[in-house]
């Protein structure tokens, strides 16, 4: 008997493979129906954007009240070179058998945010500032999203209800307040107040009341990630100019042709790329650590005047320079494109000729490039977290019989309470980036 539906759902919303409690995704598939299977085949897949890059075929068989369970090892998931596929982004992974299917979505980082919270911030509750909020938005109260809380309510558990019979919300025992807006405000029984967003297809068929968490707001998840983001693109485009994980680039025509990370320029032929006795090319890509090069094309405007697809390649990986060597047939090839170069009259330069595919980047990670990802991100996190930790108070001085207490929020490099663990940072990413960049660029080389 076919499934008539199915859903899937991972163990975590993000991943990592340099974190080893993140680095295994685990997914249950939950079968509708979910009992007496027998040899029901399930395809699971991982796919970014359009390409995929993991597959298990799954068989169904018993009962699966509580779903079955699918692992995938991000460090397991690499091509045919042994280069990895899980690299930072969002990923989909999806269960199908026939016409029915279901999918989840997932983001797999170099630092996650959970990491980042306990490993680089210390476990800090990173206050953003003086404002109470929920802590989880109402779940059993359909329909309901508080969007604020009024400044003066005290930090606690209120009790949220909904009433059917008079379609009406009330909030921490205060007034009964019925629904007729897509906002409302709801007061509370000390005279402070919630304000809501409704939405009336959404709300309860029956009554529903759960309590809700108010506390100080604390820094998203989705401000976090993107900090880390920042940093791994300062870090990439200007500290230390390489792409940190493996990813795969193209020119065009191949970048619209599949699914690539980066899309970067086409090369100019100059004639003394070509080494006429050792009928090698050598081109300058503008990449360092190039891992390898697919296919290398050579186009006259949009038409293709050589392909080279039957050769040898040869990569300098930190100078990101490739040696395209010919053989066999390829060299008929070479004599029709010389010969055509000839006809239409002598040419040393063609701009954008030359056109390519392939991988470049770190491929084995050190820890200290993770390292210098989670402190360059942490610093402006952490300053954040320190200006808001008393809603910027600088120092707040208590004094009650004859007994005195003072204490400072800010430094004078204004960087809040986590003044020494920032400077800590600062200082190990300017001792350690030169050893880095030598590392994977190599030493910089001025000829005069």
């Amino acid at each position: 008997m076919a499934l008539t539906a199915i859903r899937i759902k991972t163990d975590k919303p993000e991943y990592s493979r340099f974190e080893a409690d993140k680095s295994i995704i685990r997914a249950k598939i939950f079968p509708d129906p979910a009992t007496e299977l027998v040899d029901e085949p399930v395809t699971v897949t991982i796919s970014k954007g359009a390409r995929e890059i993991a597959r298990q075929e799954v068989t169904l068989s018993g009962d699966y009240p509580k779903g079955s369970l699918v692992e995938f090892d991000l460090n397991s998931i690499a091509d045919t070179d042994g280069i990895p596929l899980c690299t930072r982004g969002q990923y989909t992974i999806r269960a199908t058998q026939n016409t029915v299917t279901a999918s989840a979505i997932f983001r797999v980082s170099v630092v996650t945010v959970a990491q980042m919270k306990a490993g680089y911030c210390f476990g800090t509750p990173l206050y953003v500032y003086d404002k109470m909020a929920p802590k989880k938005q109402p779940s059993l109260v359909t329909g309901v999203t508080i969007r604020n809380v009024s400044e003066k309510t005290k930090q606690g558990m209120y009790n949220l209800t909904y009433t059917k019979a008079t379609n009406s919300l009330t909030w921490g025992g205060g007034a009964e307040i019925p629904i007729g807006s897509a906002s409302e405000i709801v007061p509370d029984a000390k005279g402070n107040y919630i304000e809501v967003d409704i939405d009336e297809f959404e709300l309860p068929d029956t009554d529903a009341a759960e309590a809700i968490l108010v506390d100080r707001e604390v820094m998203s998840d989705d401000v976090i990630r993107d900090e880390i983001d920042k940093a791994i693109s300062e870090i990439e485009s200007s500290l230390l100019k390489v792409w940190i994980e493996p990813t795969r680039f193209a020119t065009e025509p191949y970048f619209s042709e599949g699914e690539y990370d980066k899309k970067i320029d086409p090369l100019a032929y100059y004639e003394n790329d070509f080494t006429q006795n050792a009928k090698v090319w050598h081109l300058n890509l503008p990449i360092q650590q190039l891992i390898k090069v697919d296919e290398v094309s050579g186009y006259i405007g949009n038409t293709q005047a050589i392909r080279l697809s039957n050769m040898a390649y040869s990569c300098n990986r930190k100078a990101g320079t490739l040696d395209v060597l010919p053989f066999n047939s390829q060299y008929s090839y070479l004599y029709t494109f010389f010969v055509q170069l000839s006809f239409w009259g002598y040419r040393s330069t063609i701009a954008g000729f030359w056109r390519f595919k392939g991988v470049a980047g770190i491929e084995r990670m050190e820890g200290d490039i993770v390292k210098l990802i989670g402190m360059s991100a942490a610093i402006p996190i952490l300053t954040m977290a320190g200006q808001g930790y008393r809603a910027g108070y600088s120092s707040e001085s208590i004094s009650k019989d004859g007994v005195s207490s003072s204490r400072s929020y800010t430094s004078s490099a204004s960087y809040g309470i986590y003044s020494a663990t920032i400077e800590e940072y600062r200082k190990w990413i300017k001792d350690n980036t030169r050893r880095l960049r030598n590392t994977y660029r190599g030493i910089p080389m001025v000829t005069i």
